[in-house]
């Protein structure tokens, strides 16, 4: 069976190393190793949230293990089958989500979704518009604060805060 081929939008997290290191490194260990995917390329570009420094040492693993990095959008996504969108800076999350989804391909947006409840319903909705699936989810997601949270706030769209 074929690799999923994954593109990477964002340098700027730690997410952009530590899921292709589950993907393809060598060193991975054998419990964290997630089978199937692989990621092929990375755009990078500067952020409040990084510098120059930081984007150099994260490009330099990711071309260790056989990723892309690049500059340019289009280069980014030219080969792949589906977009893990990590970028740090949710202000940043819809502009790159309205790019990724307009190629029809399945996205993954790391956490948060969006920087505003707003722009939260306006990702899901352009999604089911297109017919593109997404996914963002964090690990806290299983934490038990805030599955309580989830139990007393069973329907946040009625909810005023």
């Amino acid at each position: 069976m074929k690799p999923i081929k994954i593109a990477l939008i964002g340098l700027d997290t730690s997410h952009s190393v530590e899921f292709p290191r589950r993907m393809q490194a060598p060193d991975c260990k054998p419990e964290l190793k997630v089978d199937g995917l692989q990621a092929v390329s990375c755009l990078s570009f500067l952020t409040p949230f990084t510098n120059e420094d930081v984007l150099k040492t994260r490009r330099e693993q990711l071309e260790a293990w056989g990723v892309r990095v690049t500059e340019s959008f289009d280069e980014a996504v030219a080969d792949c089958d589906a977009i893990m969108i990590e970028i740090n800076d949710p202000a940043l999350h819809t502009e790159y989500f309205e790019k990724c989804a307009a190629l029809g391909k399945p996205i993954f947006l790391d956490k948060p979704l969006a920087d505003s409840y707003a722009h939260g319903q306006a990702i899901v909705a352009r999604a089911s518009q297109l017919n593109v699936p997404v996914m963002s989810a964090s690990s806290l997601r299983f934490s038990a604060a805030l599955q309580q949270a989830c139990l007393a706030v069973p329907k946040p769209d009625e909810t005023i805060v």
